[in-house]
């Protein structure tokens, strides 16, 4: 998912985007909530920050621990599912551990998805349809001198 930048609207990254079968979704650069995942993964990454610096610790020390946190849905860590593998780090680590072993956590994964989605869906509320000759306000992107 992208933003509607010029770069993902052009003719030549629709093109590429056919060839290779992409399925290319878009979201208003304006509306945070649309892209969650990212939003989380920032949030995540200035709070190691912030803390990391208010600790007087490294944060790339954080992040690279941050990475080899198991989180709690899978069991394995961030690292695990991207590589397969753990990272080394400060602590002692033993060379088994550093081995290559490949996890098929999706299924375990996909439960979690749906269990959050259940959880969403009971509260969540639908949209009312628009008709025509409806009247739509939409207010101005932050930054322009208008509704601040």
């Amino acid at each position: 998912m992208t933003v509607n930048g010029p770069q993902f609207t052009s003719h030549e990254f629709r093109s590429c985007t056919r060839n290779w079968e992409i399925q290319h979704h878009t979201s208003s650069p304006g509306y945070a909530k649309s892209n969650g995942k990212a939003e989380n993964s920032v949030k995540t990454a200035k709070q190691l920050m912030r803390k990391a610096i208010k600790a007087k610790a490294d944060p790339y020390l954080a992040m690279l621990d941050f990475g080899n946190t198991p989180t709690q849905e899978t069991n394995t860590s961030p690292a695990q599912r991207l590589m397969s593998r753990r990272t080394r780090t400060l602590l002692p680590t033993t060379t088994q551990l550093l081995k290559p072993n490949v996890t098929d956590d999706y299924k375990q994964l996909e439960a979690a998805k749906r269990q959050q989605a259940y959880y969403y869906d009971k509260k969540a509320k639908g949209k009312q349809q628009l008709q025509t000759n409806d009247t739509v306000r939409i207010q101005p992107l932050r930054g322009t001198d208008e509704w601040e």
